[in-house]
């Protein structure tokens, strides 16, 4: 956690003038994106999940889970957690299920929005 701190400490003092509004904010600027792209970057590492931003092409934030199955005859679990926050996504591809088999897509103790 020590380096993380100090790559925010640095990302902030190279963004802040952007933030004050002493600096244009500008798609074209290279090193304003460098800048916000670590910044995602070290940002991810800390909450050890992804932080995608709507209409971004890249895939969704949170705990995702994709299970493909062709026949299930026991249990599966899509995702299982003492805690599960922020925007969590299963998606489960089974085509035939058995009499007496159990899907389950999620389960949390608790399960909330972050």
């Amino acid at each position: 956690m020590q380096n993380s701190r100090g790559q925010l400490e640095a990302l902030r003092d190279a963004l802040v003038n952007y933030t004050s509004g002493e600096a244009p904010i500008r798609p074209s600027d290279q090193a304003l994106l460098r800048n916000l792209t670590r910044l995602r970057g070290t940002l991810e590492d800390i909450y050890e999940q992804r932080l995608t931003f709507e209409g971004e092409d890249r895939p969704a934030s949170g705990p995702f889970v994709h299970q493909k199955l062709t026949t299930l005859s026991g249990e599966a679990t899509g995702m299982d957690a003492d805690s599960i926050s922020g925007s969590a996504r299963v998606i489960q591809d089974v085509e035939t299920v058995d009499s007496g088999a159990k899907l389950i897509g999620m389960r949390g103790r608790r399960i909330r929005p972050q």
